[in-house]
């Protein structure tokens, strides 16, 4: 059969780190194979990615869920104009197959893509399959999996289902070999703390409150990096010396996969990406699941971690109203480096090693189904 090599493969993924990071990685692997990749996501991608070129376009898109009714209309008219930039962008590419990660952008072209008669590709890479997608699940060719229980997925739609992983950045690959180690003596405990890609405000009042709670011996042996809003900054950092404790405050990190092998204990959000991450280095975690995250999924996410006793997790609502509930559980950890060293075993076994390889494979097996439409 025909291919077309010239023609792209067209990726298509929100502007955050948990939708971009799976999507570079394919797009990496891709390009290893010798095809082009182009990527449609939103303006958040402006300021995340650094090297958006020639090859990235930026089409209108917004949420529409949990906003008020005039917002909803707005985001609604803005969704379709993207959905009519996507159209004129796919007829001008051509591309052999269309791959949605979810996020804004994902959705008004993945649908362009199917009213064209493109192949194409939803990755799901939560434990809940995302409304948006549930929109695409019908002419969508091929439905990706990131983990291995999902709830929400009509059984009708199994024949369509592959199960792949989800595909982490090639910095976590680096040091995915890197073994945990346990803080030794006269050593920091090193503590991170992950609120996702742009911080948590909530992270930044509820943790230094669980962590100003603990024994001064154990305050003394901990060094923390936190990542905070803008905002918070100045406000963490003055508050984390006055308690003496040595510590690192930002809005993002870029060398988050150095910090992750480094760091003895991970107190993070539970995205898919970051779950990917964490089980591929093989670290221990206390996952806190985003409340408002769509249909409770982070919370859905974790369970994997829990019910291979590999992880933590405590919700935002019980340490809010009592913060000692993650001070006593940071304080039994740091005295019991043994448990952190068999959590961080547990949950590398978890990990998808060839991820990557999987989906790009599911992508390729598309370009060989039939020419592309003219």
């Amino acid at each position: 059969m025909k291919q077309h090599p010239e023609k792209p493969i067209v990726i298509a993924a929100g502007g955050t780190g948990g939708h971009l990071f799976p999507a570079k990685s394919l797009a990496a692997e891709l390009k290893n194979r010798h095809y082009s990749v182009s990527f449609v996501s939103d303006k958040r991608a402006v300021s995340f990615e650094k090297s958006a070129q020639e090859n990235w376009h930026i089409i209108d898109a917004a949420g529409v869920v949990g906003t008020g009714a005039l917002t909803r209309i707005r985001n609604l008219w803005r969704v379709y104009r993207g959905y009519r930039q996507a159209l004129r962008l796919l007829k001008n590419l051509k591309p052999q197959v269309v791959v949605g990660f979810g996020g804004y952008a994902s959705f008004p072209t993945v649908r362009a893509a199917q009213s064209l008669g493109i192949p194409t590709i939803i990755h799901e890479q939560n434990a809940v399959f995302g409304r948006a997608n549930r929109h695409l699940l019908k002419k969508s060719t091929l439905i990706c999996l990131g983990m291995a229980k999902v709830q929400g997925l009509p059984k009708s739609y199994l024949n369509k289902m592959v199960f792949c992983g989800n595909p982490v950045r090639e910095a976590i690959k680096a040091v995915a070999s890197n073994p945990y180690k346990k803080a030794g003596i006269g050593q920091k405990f090193h503590l991170l703390i992950l609120g996702g890609s742009q911080g948590s405000r909530s992270f930044s009042r509820l943790i230094p409150q669980a962590v100003s709670k603990l024994p001064a011996f154990l305050r003394q042996d901990l060094m923390i990096t936190q990542q905070c809003r803008p905002e918070d900054i100045q406000h963490v950092t003055n508050f984390y010396q006055e308690l003496g404790i040595q510590a690192v405050i930002a809005s993002f990190f870029d060398h988050v996969p150095s910090l992750l092998a480094e760091c003895q204990l991970l107190v993070s959000r539970a995205g898919a990406s970051t779950i990917a991450e964490l089980c591929l280095i093989g670290r221990p975690a206390v996952l806190i699941p985003l409340p408002s995250a769509a249909d409770n999924h982070q919370s859905a996410n974790c369970q994997m971690l829990v019910e291979h006793n590999a992880g933590w997790m405590l919700t935002e609502e019980e340490i809010s109203q009592d913060a000692t509930i993650l001070t006593k559980l940071i304080e039994k950890l740091m005295q019991n480096p043994t448990e952190l060293a068999e959590k961080a075993v547990r949950a590398r076994s978890l990990a998808v090693d060839q991820a990557v390889i999987k989906l790009t494979d599911a992508v390729i097996s598309l370009t060989l189904l039939k020419d592309v439409p003219e």
